[in-house]
This record gives C-alpha cells, sequence and structure tokens, in this order.
C-alpha cells in the first residue's frame, strides 16, 4: 500500500524584470538525471546573462 505523504505548497513568483523564484520542497535535475540542487527556494534566470545558469546571480539588474 502506498504510503500517504502530506502535500507541501510550492509557490512560483514571477518577477517582472527579474527571475522565476520558486518556494518549496524544489528539487532539480540535469538533462542528465543527476539531482543538482535540493533546496526550499531558488531563482532561476530568464534573462540569460547570469555566469551561474541557470540560478540568477543579480546580473539583470545592470540591464535595466
Amino acid at each position: 500500500m502506498e504510503e500517504n505523504k502530506e502535500i507541501s505548497k510550492t509557490e512560483v513568483i514571477i518577477r517582472p524584470m527579474g527571475p522565476v523564484t520558486i518556494k518549496g520542497e524544489i528539487t532539480i535535475i540535469d538533462e542528465d538525471g543527476k539531482e543538482i540542487h535540493d533546496k526550499t527556494i531558488v531563482s532561476i534566470c530568464r534573462c540569460g546573462i547570469s555566469k551561474n545558469l541557470p540560478y540568477c546571480d543579480g546580473a539583470h539588474k545592470g540591464q535595466m
């Protein structure tokens, strides 16, 4: 029998002129299936100029 797990709420926040911020239980898996990130909050770059892709490093702030 499958164990009953509580589902936690996850929020996805799209910031104007900024990243997508995800809050909740997060696991990011790369194209090879390797787990590369397990956190409760992460900001994903949308502008493409971050030096830490796929994560936002705030580089977009200099582009405004």
